[in-house]
């Protein structure tokens, strides 16, 4: 089971981590991916429906995508998340 470490690191300080089993490395794993896949497909929803608009037409706001975060750095949140899982998978010593 994934544990979390409760020492807070200090300002600018690398963050503790977590610590988990090799198959829950990988569960965990291919569910960012399957998360950073549907990012993908949001953004290039989101970029058809300006070149929709671009050529003069309106999409309706029922079939327009919703940014699940908001926020413009989220495939680096994806990215720092996978460098955590990486760091935290436990050699299996049998």
């Amino acid at each position: 089971m994934a544990t979390k470490s409760k020492a807070r690191p200090e300002e600018g300080a690398q963050p503790a981590g977590i610590s988990m089993q090799r198959d829950e490395a990988v569960h965990v794993r291919r569910m960012l991916l399957v998360g950073l896949a549907s990012y993908g497909e949001i953004v290039r929803l989101r970029n058809a429906e300006q070149v929709i608009e671009m050529g003069g037409a309106s999409v309706p706001d029922e079939l327009r995508s919703i940014h699940p975060t908001g926020a413009a750095d989220t495939v680096s949140e994806f990215a720092d998340a996978l460098r955590l899982l990486d760091s935290a998978i436990e050699v299996d010593h049998g």
